[in-house]
């Protein structure tokens, strides 16, 4: 399969700040693109510059390497790329304080409807991943000891 890697660079900086890997017209799509992604594309406006009819393999490999060259945000590079890049897509990613604090605060209270509840109880029905699991003393222990401390 043909695959391109790009590097969007911002007008105003000159400094890149993604690189990635698609078909030839990913590099152009705003779909399926983080809010920082479209963010930065918007104030940054973008040139784009491809490397074309590269193999899967030999694109990742590129992609690895150019994400390595140009760092990450949290390394101290300039690149809002989540990942190090290459098979999968969330190999490498760190999420910061700010933003497992954001995450905690937004699901603080959160409950999950009845009906919510119900569709998921029907779906695990006739699941006999866990039947006739024997726990040990010790998870039984710390089991309880979560139950305990959960809120009601």
């Amino acid at each position: 399969m043909i695959r391109t890697v790009y590097v969007h660079f911002g007008k105003r900086t000159g400094l890149p700040f993604y690189v990635g890997v698609g078909n030839s017209y990913r590099k152009n799509s705003y779909g399926n693109r983080s809010c920082e992604w479209k963010a930065k594309r918007k104030s940054e406006g973008g040139l784009i510059i491809s490397f074309s009819e590269l193999t899967k393999e030999d694109a990742f490999k590129e992609e690895v390497r150019l994400i390595k060259l140009y760092g990450r945000i949290p390394e101290g590079g300039t690149l809002i790329n989540q990942s190090i890049g290459g098979y999968g897509s969330t190999k490498g990613i760190t999420k910061n304080k700010t933003w497992r604090l954001k995450l905690s605060k937004s699901l603080k209270g959160h409950e999950v409807p009845d009906i919510v509840r119900h569709k998921i109880s029907k779906s695990l029905m006739g699941n006999t991943i866990n039947k006739g699991r024997v726990h040990s003393e010790q998870s039984k222990r710390n089991m309880s000891i979560g139950a305990l401390n959960r809120k009601k």
